[in-house]
């Protein structure tokens, strides 16, 4: 029977031999990862590999451990979600759109804040996450915000941006983006002044509406427009249409003030005729005459007109008391009741606005303009 001790020796300096011939050696064994028999260059390549793993399962070890601490404070609050914590597949994909927010910056703890405070947020992260992360994204690359800002964002309005896809929400943001304002600080303050903008309306038909529009302000004032009364593109056009008219040419008031309104689209068109004939009334306001220019001066502007409530607009601007002007709104509305006309003022087409403003110059002269 051959010497054991013998056959290990002459084995050992074997599988030296052979080692030493082919440059190889064996690595030091770490257990649970799988390892295989590498060149002596390649070391430092395996050790971190063998450092990517560590770190990997040290990660999703946190991103479990954030994932229970989020469930049991909705759970202390009374809000229950059930998580299958026994399937590993699951849990992957679960911690998945968290996982692609941590590689951006994102901190624990503050996706934990986030998702605790806003229940909506967490759900959307957890059911649909890979289209949230497509949102943010959006958010931060067209709105110039940081991921943390855009969690902020959707879960104040989660409701309205679940209910639509990230495609849509960035062919509503390229309506605007094709008509001149700037991504960045620009089409942000525009989502910021009306949020809605994001899911409501289709696209196309918001891009009809401007276009249907373009011809009745220059670029610039399109442009402020948009930024100041972005929602305007939701209404009906024909009423717009036939608002801007009335206020164009019976009041002479030009695009450029206009834009400078916020709230002339909020507002129907009896009650725009109302307060311009009870202005005329109380002698505060008078058709600008290009010759007289300070007559223009001395109207109050568009923005003073159309965006006080109706107590300052009696008292500030028509310099008479609220009562006043709502028995002047009750006698319009009988006229209105009692008259025969088709249309609430008579249209005017762009060749006939000189014989009209003519036409207005030559009445007023006529009307002593008290109430």
């Amino acid at each position: 029977m051959p010497d054991v001790s013998l056959l290990k020796m002459l084995g050992r300096r074997l599988f030296t031999t052979l080692c030493a011939r082919h440059r190889l050696r064996v690595p030091e064994r770490v257990p649970c990862f799988c390892y295989s028999v590498v060149g002596t260059n390649n070391d430092q390549l395996l050790r971190q590999q063998i450092d990517s793993n560590i770190q990997t399962q040290d990660d999703q070890h946190e991103l479990r451990q954030m994932l229970r601490t989020i469930v049991d404070t909705h759970l202390a609050n009374g809000q229950i979600f059930f998580v299958p914590w026994a399937n590993d597949r699951a849990i992957l994909t679960l911690l998945s759109p968290f996982k692609q927010l941590t590689a951006q910056g994102v901190s624990l703890e503050f996706l934990i804040d986030a998702c605790t405070k806003s229940a909506d947020l967490f759900v959307t992260l957890t059911k649909n996450g890979r289209e949230a992360i497509k949102k943010f994204t959006i958010f931060v690359e067209c709105l110039e915000m940081t991921y943390e800002d855009a969690m902020r964002f959707y879960a104040k309005r989660a409701d309205g941006l679940d209910s639509v896809s990230a495609d849509s929400i960035q062919q509503r943001l390229s309506v605007f983006l094709g008509r001149g304002i700037l991504a960045g600080a620009q089409l942000k303050m525009l989502v910021k002044r009306w949020p809605d903008i994001l899911f409501m309306g289709n696209p196309q038909t918001m891009d009809m509406f401007w276009e249907e529009i373009s011809g009745f302000f220059a670029m610039s004032d399109m442009k402020k427009l948009m930024l100041n009364s972005p929602q305007i593109c939701l209404l009906d056009v024909e009423e717009i249409v036939e608002i801007y008219e009335y206020i164009y040419f019976h009041m002479g008031i030009e695009s450029d003030e206009l834009t400078e309104s916020t709230n002339w689209l909020n507002l129907r068109l009896e009650q725009i005729m109302a307060r311009h004939e009870f202005l005329l009334k109380t002698g505060k306001y008078t058709f600008p005459d290009p010759k007289k220019p300070q007559l223009k001066k001395e109207n109050p502007t568009a923005s003073r007109i159309f965006d006080v409530s109706d107590l300052e607009f009696a008292t500030k601007v028509g310099c008479v008391s609220h009562e006043e002007w709502i028995v002047f709104q009750d006698l319009r509305k009988l006229e209105e009741l009692l008259s025969e006309k088709e249309r609430p003022y008579e249209r005017v087409l762009p060749a006939m606005r000189k014989q009209f403003e003519r036409k207005v110059k030559e009445a007023v002269e006529k009307e002593a303009g008290e109430l």
